[in-house]
């Protein structure tokens, strides 16, 4: 399936700083729900490939692979440890460290629901001002 032009225009845009909320707000999503589309894009498959096809193509122009930016990193927080700079240290390896896979986040526990048909309709009904406000609460 082919994506539209504001798809595109998002894998563009969020390729600059994969910051999904602004590449929404800049492919010309609304600026009320450009977290949420912008998350919701991000779980398209299409999306998904065209943005990993980018990102191969960028790494194989630049010659640079993930180990290559792991060494550079840790090279870059020996560096600060020599010049006693603990703040460049720690934010160098924390880099390193979520590169690595350290800091996975707990994934939620899966909600249990008898009736989630029920459930999906009611979500299906709300406005995306609504879904917002859920998503934006505690």
């Amino acid at each position: 399936m082919e994506l539209t032009a504001k798809q595109t225009r998002f894998v563009d845009e969020y390729l600059v700083d994969f910051n999904a909320s602004r590449a929404a707000r800049a492919a010309g999503f609304s600026s009320s729900g450009a977290k949420v589309q912008g998350s919701r894009l991000l779980t398209n498959v299409n999306v998904r490939r065209l943005v990993e096809r980018r990102q191969q193509a960028t790494s194989e122009r630049l010659r640079i692979t993930r180990d290559d930016v792991i060494k550079g990193l840790v090279v870059a927080a020996e560096q600060a440890r020599l010049n006693k700079d603990p703040i460049s240290m720690i934010a160098a390896m924390s880099e390193v460290s979520k590169m690595m896979g350290y800091y996975k986040q707990e994934a939620d526990k899966p909600l249990v629901l008898d009736n989630h048909n029920e459930l999906k309709r009611q979500f299906e009904l709300m406005t995306d001002k609504e879904l917002i406000a859920l998503q934006s609460s505690p």
